[in-house]
Order: structure tokens, then C-alpha cells, then sequence
């Protein structure tokens, strides 16, 4: 894995852990609004409804079924863009959208230190791995009037998905002072992969290296090398 997210990274490709997860900012782009009030309140009504992200998604564009939604997403295929960071400083939730904004909120004599909370993205249905160019925007993230934020805790940089999906049967991956052997790779057709792994459709599995020998499904949530066998 990559470095975590940091302050620097505006306009870092990544991807999304689960697309439902959003938490959506309904505000016309002249009027004010308070950035805490509205996080604050977000998570107080996501605490006591679970459904309350996918039921606001589905208010917020008009439909009853998700699946109608997301049908235009590929989840090998799309990238989403961090276009702002959801920021808390001084005991305050701010937004920030332009390194301007940041390193003047780094300046302030009263600071406290800053801890990302969330990012917003832009959403793309596809962009060269080469390149890094973009293609078509998602058309519910095109909209100047509703911003999609996801916790930090969702976002995955881009470099990881990739070395992720090169990883082949046979493969060795190393970790920190361990190691294992890719015995399956399953290319898997989640119908609903926006409510669950909206990150890659691949499922791998792994033997570990110790005396026991067990099987475990290889996720993201620390770093490895890939040692190819072919």
C-alpha cells in the first residue's frame, strides 16, 4: 500500500471502498452554509438509521431502486478524484477545496493541527492506467449542487487497486516479515457491488507460510511486494 492520504493530495485518483457509503452535501453553490452543522448532523442521522446514506442517494436523484443508479459504473473501470477534504481544526468540521485554502489554514495562528476526517470526489466512469487521463464524468457527481464526501477510512489511492488486480495465481506476495502463496484468483460478479466491494470484482485467495498453512482472502489493509513465478 501507498502512503495514507494526506493534505497533499488534491486531485489524487482513487477508489471507493463501498460507493454507499457517501454522505452527500445538498447546497446550491451561492448559498452559505455551516460545514460542522451539516457534519454533525449527518452523522447523528446516519447513527440511528443505517439506511440513511443509501435512502438520502436516492432521494437526492429521484430513485427507488440504486441499482439504476450505479448501472452506468463499472467498478474495474471507474476512478474517482479527491476535489476537497473534510477537515477538523480547532474542535471545528471545515471544507477545504484548494491548496490555498489548506496552507492557509495551516498558518493560522491559532493552529491546533488539522486531521482529515473525509474527502469529496468527482467520479469517472473511466481513465487510462497509463496516462492518468480521465474519461466521462459520472453524470450524479457532475453537478456543481451536490458533492459526494466519503470518510478517509473509504478511500483507497489508486497505485493500491492496481497492484492488487496484478496479482495472478501462483504469485508470491510479501509482506513485512511474512509471506504467502496466491492459490486462487476469481474474477467475481458482484450485482450489487456498489452496496459492497466497489473497488475491483477480483477475490483472491492466499496461503500463509506459517506451520498451519491456512487459506485467507488477500485484502488491502497492509502493505505487500509481488514476487512474480513466471
Amino acid at each position: 500500500m501507498t502512503e495514507k492520504i494526506t493534505l497533499n493530495d488534491l486531485g489524487k485518483l482513487v477508489k471507493i471502498k463501498v460507493l454507499t457509503k457517501a454522505f452527500l452535501l445538498c447546497v446550491p453553490e451561492q448559498e452559505r452554509f455551516e460545514t460542522d452543522s451539516w457534519w454533525r448532523g449527518s452523522c447523528d442521522r446516519h447513527r440511528k438509521s443505517k439506511s440513511y446514506k443509501q435512502d438520502m442517494i436516492a432521494g437526492t436523484y429521484g430513485v427507488q431502486n440504486l441499482s439504476y443508479l450505479f448501472s452506468t459504473l463499472n467498478p474495474n473501470t471507474y476512478v474517482a478524484e479527491i476535489t476537497s477534504f473534510l477537515v477538523i481544526h480547532a474542535l471545528e468540521y471545515k471544507i477545504v477545496k484548494t491548496q490555498e485554502e489548506i496552507e492557509a489554514l495551516l498558518n493560522e495562528r491559532s493552529f491546533r493541527g488539522v486531521y482529515i476526517v473525509g474527502a469529496g470526489v468527482k467520479i469517472y466512469k473511466t481513465y487510462d492506467v497509463l496516462t492518468r487521463e480521465l474519461g466521462q464524468e459520472w453524470e450524479p457527481t457532475a453537478t456543481n449542487t451536490v458533492a459526494w464526501f466519503y470518510e478517509i477510512k473509504q478511500i483507497i489511492p489508486v497505485e493500491d487497486v492496481e497492484n492488487f488486480n496484478r496479482v495472478e495465481t501462483g504469485d508470491m506476495i510479501v509482506f513485512g516479515k511474512t509471506q504467502a502463496l496466491v492459490v486462487t484468483v476469481k474474477n467475481l460478479t458482484r450485482r450489487k457491488f456498489y452496496n459492497t466491494c466497489s473497488w475491483t470484482n477480483k477475490r483472491i485467495m492466499v496461503l500463509s507460510g506459517d506451520s498451519h498453512g491456512r487459506q485467507a482472502r488477500l485484502v488491502l489493509n497492509r502493505p505487500f511486494k509481488i514476487i512474480k513465478q513466471h
